[in-house]
């Protein structure tokens, strides 16, 4: 028994110990390409592409809006996703483009990571005009 237990343990030292998987980042069930459709309180329909990637501790990524209105414009955003909760959050940093009337202006979003994707809204809580909405995107 003690001679099994021996070549055991100098097996485990002889291989470096017993390896152990690095954690999975808890953000990581986000990271990928969307492509998804909204709808904002004025009427305007969006069709969107998301993609996200991790970034330190963050979830950084950039959305593509094209609007019924007209618009187009790309706008940066930076925040953090809980797999385990299933939900998301995260805010514009940059975003340029518009229509010929109106900026493309950074907003603010909240949701829940789906089974194909995200579902979430978004507002303007620094009043630069942004009308608030609402979104889905399904992972491509």
């Amino acid at each position: 028994m003690r001679a099994a237990f021996l070549v055991a343990v100098l097996g485990l030292v002889a291989c470096g110990g017993a390896q152990r998987a690095a954690p999975a980042d808890p953000q990581a069930c986000v990271v990928g390409s969307y492509e998804g459709r909204g709808l904002d309180e004025a009427g305007t329909t969006w069709t969107l592409t998301l993609s996200l990637r991790i970034a330190g501790p963050d979830v950084v990524g950039s959305y593509h809006w094209v609007g019924s209105d007209g618009s187009v414009g790309d706008e940066q955003i930076r925040g953090h996703a809980d797999c385990a909760a299933g939900t998301f959050e995260w805010s514009g940093s940059t975003a340029t483009g518009g229509s010929v009337t109106e900026e493309i202006v950074t907003g603010h979003y909240t949701g829940t990571i789906t089974s194909d994707g995200l579902a979430g809204a978004w507002n303007d809580p620094t009043g630069n005009g942004g009308i608030p909405g609402s979104f889905t995107a399904q992972r491509r």
